[in-house]
């Protein structure tokens, strides 16, 4: 059991006890009449209670029942928003309407951690379940869409290695889109570019085409094992859905737009360069925003 939803749960349970069957009692010890809102008051009073028994549950394990707690920090954060907003526009009452406040955001912040912890579990630490064989090795087993297998490939040419999000990712469209135009430029200083996804074939021509990538090599690799050889890792909540990485993702979605998961969602983008069979060159991002740096490619001393 989870102390801290243990005890999250029976203090909402409580809480809600009192704001249903003792709403004149609390009323009259925080000295303030708001009659007007008290089916408000008991309906929120009822959610409140329903969300402390999700909280009991969900402390059996949290890993499984993370849902829970994020439908709870949900609710949380939205109560604040909506109570701050109808001060000013509803003319609530500020004495009975802070003590909703208080209970609402106190448990923004463990309701973050327990739900970060959960993500946490399921996304990243999953990937040590997984056997690692070695990137060569698995080089060994994978093969481009010609057919070539990606070992000898890398033993007779300078291959750019560069692992694709899903293609439902703007940031995923915006990358296609810089490799269309700097393809010209890696070609001339001798890259062979190939392109790593975790999607179905059909759906990685389907964009590989629209971005005018279609004679581009490609290892299909849904399963992410190469990926996971290359620590090309999977994010964390912060990663992948930080302030910056919505900004810009709204900022790069009127140009490229955004879908359905077409492939891991969570994991980052990154890129690799091996020459005569040796890793010499190597960018792993920490948000899933960030730019390939070209330039660093492009003038790479030991590629």
């Amino acid at each position: 059991m989870n102390k801290t939803l243990t005890f999250i749960g029976i203090y909402n349970c409580l809480l809600s006890f009192f704001m249903i069957f003792l709403t004149d009692e609390v009323f009259n010890f925080f000295h303030t009449s708001d009659s007007e809102h008290i089916l408000v008051w008991k309906v929120l009073g009822l959610f409140v209670g329903m969300f402390g028994l999700g909280y009991l549950l969900s402390a059996t394990n949290q890993y499984v029942h993370w849902p829970i707690i994020l439908m709870g920090l949900s609710f949380n954060i939205s109560v604040t928003f909506g109570f701050v907003y109808y001060l000013f526009t509803a003319h609530l009452s500020w004495s009975i309407s802070w003590i909703v406040l208080i209970n609402c955001t106190i448990w923004v912040f463990p309701l973050w951690r327990l739900l970060n912890g959960a993500f946490n579990f399921n996304v990243i630490d999953s990937e040590l379940i997984y056997p690692r064989i070695g990137a060569f090795n698995k080089m060994n087993e994978s093969f481009t869409n010609k057919g070539e297998c990606l070992t000898h490939l890398c033993e007779n040419n300078k291959v750019l290695l560069i692992f694709m999000r899903h293609f439902g990712c703007t940031f995923c469209r915006k990358t296609l889109d810089e490799i269309r135009m700097n393809r010209k430029q890696l070609e001339e200083k001798g890259y062979r570019l190939v392109l790593v996804h975790s999607a179905d074939d059909q759906t990685a021509e389907t964009y590989f085409n629209k971005y005018g990538l279609s004679d581009i090599d490609y290892v299909t690799d849904e399963q992410s094992e190469l990926y996971r050889e290359f620590y090309i890792q999977r994010g964390t909540i912060g990663q992948l859905f930080g302030i910056t990485s919505l900004l810009a993702a709204i900022r790069y979605s009127f140009k490229y737009g955004v879908g359905r998961k077409q492939g891991d969602l969570f994991r980052l983008p990154g890129l690799v360069i091996i020459k005569d069979g040796k890793l010499v060159h190597t960018q792993h991002k920490h948000r899933v925003h960030e730019n390939i740096d070209w330039n660093a490619i492009l003038e790479c001393k030991t590629c």
